[in-house]
């Protein structure tokens, strides 16, 4: 007789493998996250992390800020430093190519060449792009000019708020799709001014209130 045929077992079948989708994280937690990461930042780790000439260009400015501030304190507020003396008076912020000087009360200084750019009702900037550009006795000029409007009339952001203006300044750097980086000034009303505030932007995180929608960063 012949042999039994062998009964062939079924393959085991695995089962198919779960997708669990992405856990996500509330937007609030995330902001506190970057909140804190750039609490723990420094100036001065942010001039170093420029490249080349961006990075004398940074080192400069931030030379030139505090000897003709002395009293001023620093920090990175916004990704950027901010310096402030009776209120915030000045920033910079690195982009691909350049280094804005910003100045809350711009449109105030003594600027008779127009060195000074933005269309803003209040805030003006310089765009900064080696050191040889920088012009020591003007830069020092407008930051002890900033510093004195301050303490003479208060924190700028505070001001527009009680006024009841409809718009405060801030300077926003936007990219054009040719990779090009052109400054701009816009006006928006604050929701909650506190201490330690700037005022916010349309469409702009916690941690850019100068900077670019967070689809063009």
């Amino acid at each position: 007789m012949g042999a039994k045929p062998r009964k062939m077992g079924s393959a085991a079948v695995s089962p198919a493998t779960r997708q669990v989708p992405a856990r996500r994280v509330p937007a609030r937690r995330s902001a506190e996250r970057s909140r804190r990461a750039t609490a723990d930042r420094t100036v001065e780790a942010y001039v170093n992390g420029l490249d080349g000439a961006l990075a004398e260009v940074g080192r400069r400015l931030r030379r030139l800020v505090l000897s003709a501030a002395p009293s001023a304190t620093e920090s990175i507020k916004w990704a950027q430093p901010v310096y402030e003396d009776s209120g915030p008076f000045c920033y910079f912020k690195a982009s691909r190519s350049h280094i804005t000087l910003g100045f809350w009360r711009g449109t105030e200084l003594d600027d008779p060449q127009g060195r000074l750019e933005g269309d803003g009702d209040r805030m003006k900037h310089l765009k900064v792009r080696s050191a040889g550009e920088i012009e020591d006795d003007v830069i020092a000029g407008w930051v002890r000019q900033a510093v004195e409007l301050n303490r003479q009339r208060g924190n700028p952001t505070r001001q527009a708020s009680a006024r009841g203006q409809a718009t405060t300044a801030g300077a926003v750097a936007v990219e054009s799709r040719d990779g090009d980086e052109a400054a701009k000034s816009v006006d928006r009303e604050p929701a909650a001014l506190g201490s330690e505030s700037i005022p916010p932007i349309a469409e702009v995180g916690p941690e850019d209130p100068f900077g670019r929608p967070w689809k063009d960063r």
